[in-house]
């Protein structure tokens, strides 16, 4: 009987050591997976730019300025949507006031100066809303920004063919290519950043326009170190105000 109490007792000790033991593990929370972007529209008015990205359907990217547009397959958006999202939660868009989101991409209002967002999240409600360019929020503004040169990034890698080149253009269009490694050419001469800058300085006042082509491949992504020099890139173009013409097909080649 002695022993029996003795194992019962030694058998209850190490239960409490196990509970204990067990009561000092942090609980580990249970992710939830965040809903997926299934729908993104930005359309700045009247005409100047739009991207639309509808899940499973059509991703369309149109940007007059920069003589832009594309029209591709949803399933072809790759890290784009992932993209959007960033730009979208960094932002807080979806915290902003929805402004007359009854107007929005309505065809009265799209031919005013008006710029229109609507995004969707999987399981959630549709948000839109229509601003005005005079009274934008600051983060619709940075919204706006990365938005556009999200689209001038993915039109670099789409395999639109270019057109041959003519003698005009040769005479007065430059030509900025950068490789998968990062490498920058201007006009088949390999330069840096610092000396990009000094090339478009030095073109001719008729030289308005510029060709630019990103060689992309996508089975494998290029290094981060190449990305950020591509849109480093891309931010001198835009600084010097030239029209950019992208290619998806090396005109070099």
């Amino acid at each position: 009987m002695t022993y029996v109490v003795i194992f019962a007792v030694i058998a209850l000790m190490l239960a409490l050591v196990w509970l204990t033991i067990k009561a000092s593990k942090p609980v580990k929370p249970h992710l939830v997976d965040a809903p997926a972007l299934t729908r993104f529209e930005l359309s700045i008015c009247p005409d100047q730019f739009r991207m639309s990205y509808i899940d499973v359907e059509s991703l369309t990217v149109e940007d007059r300025t920069q003589n832009i547009h594309v029209e591709e397959s949803a399933a072809h958006a790759g890290p784009l949507t992932t993209q959007l999202n960033t730009l979208i939660t960094s932002n807080y868009i979806l915290k902003v006031p929805a402004l007359s989101p009854e107007l929005a991409f309505t065809e009265h209002a799209l031919q005013r100066d008006s710029i229109h967002i609507r995004i969707r999240y999987a399981g959630q409600a549709t948000w839109q809303a229509v601003f005005s360019p005079d009274l934008l929020p600051p983060n619709v503004g940075l919204l706006i920004d990365g938005v556009r040169k999200l689209a001038l990034d993915f039109a670099q890698r789409t395999s639109v063919p270019a057109p041959e080149p003519s003698t005009a253009l040769d005479t007065i269009t430059a030509r900025v290519r950068v490789d998968l490694s990062g490498t920058i050419y201007f006009n088949d001469s390999c330069v840096s950043l610092n000396e990009l800058t000094h090339e478009l300085n030095r073109l001719p006042p008729g030289a308005d326009e510029v060709w630019l082509y990103r060689e992309a491949n996508w089975q494998n992504e290029s290094t981060p170190e190449a990305e950020a020099v591509a849109h480093d890139t891309l931010e001198r173009l835009l600084t010097h105000r030239l029209i950019i013409r992208v290619f998806g097909k090396n005109f070099d080649a």
